[in-house]
């Protein structure tokens, strides 16, 4: 018989009075520690699968059961290679709706973590800093010489550039409410992605998820409803969609449903609708979950399944 020491066989048991399925940690290889955020997470129902492995530490399962939990896209995070402590900070970040694919690095130490991330809640633009070759204290001294660059900033700096007069006022505007307007005081951004570029910035959000030459105005705008409704944008952030697909994505995540299973490219926004309107009835849609049948035949597949749900089929 194995050998468990009494903290393991304490965990066991209370696994066994709660009726979980404690054949993901009846095995003396766990630790108690381990064994206890197994059964944490077979109680919340979440997907304990992704950290049942003995190559996490009891404080590395507790940062993913905790992102998981909290709806958390832990599979930034769920990595042996970050300490508990970058964990944490990815974690964090998530909850804050931050980009933190800006500092998921696990050559990034957890303090490193913790300054870009205050950085992208103050708004800062840190979006082309190599954090890896520089210190604490050369990270530190960088992001006070921005600030200070930002706080005395002057449209003076940019009416000598080749901007319009529209890009000049979102300039004016985001100087006006003290933003760091290098997030988009770029010529190459007409006036209306700098629209939304700033009005992300005096939300408080985190523009470094859309702040890119590869969107639209439009793309943008709908990046920023999801950021504003702490939506996970990460499922639709993609240069590769439309504004459509985009729009069909939101929708989803709008009403809780497992967008993942759609927010991909090779779906049209015509069969992203139809994919939507299968999970919104609850229905099985993996059966034309498959980007080679048309809309027009997703349709008819779905409105078939809910009829025979309708008739008890």
């Amino acid at each position: 018989m194995e050998e468990y020491n009494k903290e393991q066989l304490a965990q066991i048991q209370a696994g066994k009075d709660a009726n979980l399925d404690i054949s993901w940690y009846e095995n003396p290889e766990f630790t108690w520690g381990q064994m206890m955020e197994i059964r944490k997470g077979l109680e919340s129902d979440v997907d304990v699968s992704l950290y049942a492995k003995h190559n996490f530490t009891s404080e590395q399962m507790y940062q993913i059961r905790e992102g998981l939990e909290k709806g958390l896209d832990v599979s930034i995070y769920a990595k042996p290679e970050f300490e508990d402590m970058q964990m944490f900070e990815i974690r964090s970040g998530l909850e804050k709706g931050l980009n933190v694919k800006i500092y998921a690095d696990p050559n990034i130490d957890d303090f490193k973590m913790l300054l870009i991330k205050s950085a992208l809640i103050e708004g800062l633009n840190i979006s082309n800093i190599n954090f890896k070759d520089l210190t604490h204290e050369e990270i530190k001294t960088e992001f006070r010489e921005r600030k200070e660059r930002k706080n005395n900033d002057t449209l003076d700096n940019y009416k000598d550039k080749e901007f319009s007069a529209g890009q000049l006022k979102e300039i004016d505007l985001g100087l006006f409410e003290k933003l760091d307007v290098s997030w988009y005081a770029n010529p190459e951004f007409n006036n209306l992605r700098m629209f939304q570029i700033r009005l992300g910035l005096e939300e408080g959000l985190d523009v470094s998820w859309y702040a890119k030459q590869e969107f639209n105005a439009n793309q943008m705008n709908l990046i920023l409803i999801g950021l504003k409704n702490n939506l996970d944008v990460s499922c639709y952030a993609n240069k590769d969609f439309s504004k459509a697909q985009m729009a069909e994505i939101l929708d989803g995540l709008w009403i809780g449903l497992n967008v993942r299973l759609y927010s991909n490219p090779e779906f049209d926004e015509f069969q992203m609708e139809q994919i939507r309107l299968g999970l919104e009835k609850e229905l099985d849609v993996s059966s034309y979950l498959n980007p080679g049948i048309s809309w027009e035949e997703m349709a008819k597949i779905r409105l078939n399944l809910n009829r025979k749900v309708k008739n008890g089929k």
